[in-house]
């Protein structure tokens, strides 16, 4: 057997689709997408990045959000992917920047942890993959899985939120951030 690149589905290209995403403990029907929209808002950066798709010099600024629909009274639960286009050095600068506002947030901040599930740095192609919780109260905390990656100078971020009783493992939500970086070569303007 050997390792294959995804087949393309979807529009625009380099996004991942309804059929990249894992079963989810607690879902009622399939998952469903939002149709791709320019990034003003970026739902996957978590309160500790607050990373921002927009300014001068980003390409094909898309983002969408995966929910399922059918479960009725989630407010909180969902998937996102935000993606661009930028030069090549922006682009490592970038997803730098990201690494470190969510290192420097788990340092300063009481009640959030951070901790790394996969951290890959190369010359073309990054990923780092987290799982931070965020202390809202003392008795309530909120959990999100969150990837920055890039593939030459194309860039995404993916943010999922679980809610109560709906959720992926940790080993799911880190293949999807594979598969995410695995689309993100088909990306209009992707070098």
């Amino acid at each position: 057997m050997r390792t294959a690149q995804p087949y393309p589905v979807g529009r625009p290209a380099g996004l991942l689709a309804a059929v990249d995403l894992p079963p989810v403990t607690g879902a009622v029907g399939p998952w469903v997408g939002t149709d791709p929209e320019r990034a003003r808002t970026n739902f996957a950066a978590t309160r500790c990045d607050n990373t921002q798709f927009t300014g001068k010099g980003l390409k094909h600024t898309l983002t969408r959000t995966f929910l399922f629909p059918a479960k009725k009274k989630v407010d909180t639960f969902g998937l996102t992917q935000t993606v661009a286009t930028m030069q090549l050095r922006k682009a490592r600068s970038f997803v730098g920047d990201v690494r470190n506002r969510i290192r420097q947030c788990g340092e300063a901040n009481l009640g959030t942890s951070v901790g790394t599930l996969i951290n890959r740095q190369g010359k073309d192609v990054e990923l780092t993959v987290w799982d931070l919780g965020i202390e809202i109260s003392d008795n309530r905390t909120i959990q999100f899985w969150m990837a920055i990656m890039r593939d030459g100078n194309a860039v995404s971020q993916v943010g999922f939120t679980p809610a109560e009783g709906m959720t992926m493992t940790r080993d799911d939500f880190s293949r999807v951030a594979e598969r995410a970086l695995e689309r993100l070569s088909d990306l209009p303007s992707a070098r």
